[in-house]
């Protein structure tokens, strides 16, 4: 199954597809990433295909200041995938978030890197 025709099934079991794209018309913090959600980074250099492009639902953008065209793409993504966590965070949708107004009696261990 190519990429495309996977991201038609993903659409058809109800998750936008949210290409991250230089040229997005949002930017990347002003997208409710709340709901149901796949992200599609391109390849560095060149981006996202313009087929994938054309498959995509929305298309965000880092915006960028200064001489700094654009991320790479594991930085881009980390960028996006963490405003993702943190609105979930806050919405309480996050793995293991907590619910509004409840404090943590100990810090939760999670397996990941450097444990």
């Amino acid at each position: 199954m190519n990429l495309v025709r996977a991201l038609e099934e993903l659409k058809r079991q109800n998750l936008w597809i949210i290409g991250l794209d230089e040229h997005g018309q949002t930017d990347y913090d002003r997208f409710d990433f709340t709901g149901n959600c796949v992200l599609v980074l391109g390849r560095e250099g060149a981006g996202l295909h313009e087929l994938v492009r054309r498959t995509c639902d929305h298309l965000l953008r880092i915006p960028m200041a200064g001489g700094v065209s654009s991320l790479n793409v594991s930085a881009a993504g980390a960028v996006v995938l963490y405003e993702a966590f943190r609105q979930r965070r806050n919405a309480g949708n996050a793995p293991g978030a907590l619910p509004a107004g409840a404090a943590a009696s100990k810090p939760r261990k999670q397996k990941g890197l450097g444990s």
